[in-house]
């Protein structure tokens, strides 16, 4: 809920394209290794002969129902994964096959269905205290102790953080299937208020997922409504429709799953890939958050995908700088330095090198120097100077360089830092240094940074063409 609150959902268009395919197909790989386990019953014991051959055919058919009867029969209004079931569940029951079944697998307990089990399901701390009345909540005197919470709270941040990623994740694929805008902020809230209401009652939180969204949408389900419906089938199904849930094969189940995890799948980012048409980088980092999804957790793909985009992203916009230097002939006393591109913490020592003083203003400078301290010695030969070492004086030289940041942006504290190491190198040589094209907060920021202001250094504000942002805040901001 507070991660709702503070818009923090927004933070989730920094995931780029390359880490949102990586988890996809990472998720849709450990979709795949879920139903490898489903071909032992009991629990590590792998099937064998006619059971192992039935549980197979089931896993194929049922896929193949749900991937082509939508294609055979248009306009149907029977949703492909229901008939696979069905049909499975049928031919199980007439042929008597043996294959494993929900019930064999979770037990017959679970599908005894009722109006008991619902209660069970919607409040299982449901009893009577000591004195004969009911009661329905939990214990929450014994249960949050401050120790508890405190023990508790580190896992629970990791969990909201983890099913909020999943859930926005999630919304941002299905927005790219159903061509639709969901709200990153409502989602978030929702969810919050969602799992709060759930564990007030002593249930699970959840967040969305990903395949069974997948499924949800492949059968039509794009509106609001079918959500509810969801939830009102899964009701009635744990109440009235147990017993025949029960009885439906596991194949069918498996073969509804590897369906999804086909589907999933980013295939044309494949056939992109064996084409040589994505970079190598994007190639990298894609298949890194593909394999952190599948073996280690998908909040570690994600972050660790942010992060090696985020470098790269620094990397090549540190490379993007440059400087054109006009007006820097060896007769000439001005020189102009055109800079170009992002100034950054990942640019900052390039632009130091591009807008370093000239040779010529070295040379110029280390003669006057020399010649300075000469006279200064035949004045104290005289009597006349008592100081060794007398500071040169200012614009001793007599040249000027403008650096022009009309193309470029101050984006942060470091590039703040490095125009001052460039203005105190053309103090030192006594050379006058004009800032041009800087925004009122970057001039604010270097002259409350730096002792800029009592060099010799001028910043030349034109309010008509000066750019207009606050460093640090958002650099693509320019009005």
């Amino acid at each position: 809920i507070c991660l709702g609150m503070t818009r923090c959902g927004k933070y989730i268009r920094v995931v780029p394209r390359p880490v949102m395919l990586g988890f996809v197909n990472g998720l849709a790989i450990k979709v795949i290794r879920a139903q490898i386990p489903h071909f032992q019953h009991p629990h590590g014991v792998w099937l064998r002969g006619a059971a192992l051959k039935w549980h197979s055919i089931l896993v194929a058919a049922s896929a193949l129902i749900i991937e082509y009867f939508p294609k055979i029969a248009k306009g149907s209004i029977m949703p492909s994964p229901l008939i696979a079931l069905g049909l499975a569940a049928i031919l199980v029951e007439k042929m008597n096959l043996p294959v494993p079944k929900l019930v064999d697998i979770v037990g017959p307990e679970a599908f005894e269905g009722g109006v008991g089990t619902l209660m069970q399901a919607l409040f299982p701390f449901a009893g009577t205290d000591e004195s004969g009345v009911p009661k329905f909540l939990p214990p929450y005197g014994s249960i949050l102790t401050l120790e508890r919470l405190i023990r508790a709270f580190p896992t629970a941040l990791e969990a909201a953080v983890v099913g909020l990623l999943q859930s926005l994740l999630t919304l941002q694929i299905v927005d790219e299937r159903t061509n639709t805008k969901g709200k990153n902020t409502k989602e978030s809230i929702a969810q919050g208020l969602g799992n709060l209401l759930s564990g007030s009652m002593g249930g699970m939180g959840g967040s969305a997922l990903l395949g069974q969204s997948l499924v949800n949408v492949q059968a039509g389900g794009t509106g609001r409504l079918s959500s509810i419906a969801v939830a009102v089938f899964v009701l009635a199904g744990v109440t009235f429709f147990a017993p025949i849930l029960g009885r439906i094969p596991v194949a069918a189940l498996v073969g509804l799953m590897l369906t999804v995890a086909q589907h999933t799948f980013s295939w044309e980012m494949l056939d992109s890939m064996v084409k040589g048409q994505v970079p190598w980088a994007d190639i990298i980092i894609m298949v890194s958050v593909t394999m952190t999804t599948s073996f280690v957790n998908m909040a570690a793909a994600v972050a660790l995908g942010v992060l090696a985009s985020a470098l790269r992203f620094a990397w090549q916009a540190s490379c993007n700088i440059s400087a054109r230097s006009t007006g820097k002939g060896t007769h000439l006393q001005n020189r102009c330095i055109h800079v170009q591109g992002p100034l950054f913490f990942g640019s900052a020592l390039t632009f130091q090198k591009l807008s370093a003083p000239s040779e010529k203003d070295r040379e110029i400078a280390t003669r006057l120097q020399t010649r300075f301290l000469q006279l200064a010695k035949r004045k104290e030969k005289q009597g006349n100077q008592e100081n060794n070492n007398p500071p040169p004086p200012k614009f001793l030289t007599g040249r000027e360089t403008v650096i022009d940041f009309l193309n470029s942006q101050v984006w942060d504290h470091a590039a703040i830092m490095a125009i001052e190491s460039v203005c105190k190198r053309y103090h030192d040589l006594g050379v006058k240094l004009h800032l041009r094209h800087l925004s009122a907060d970057c001039r604010e920021k270097i002259l409350e940074c730096s002792d800029v202001g009592e060099w010799s250094t001028e910043f030349d504000v034109d309010a008509s063409s000066d750019p207009s942002y606050c460093v640090g805040v958002d650099p693509t901001n320019k009005s």
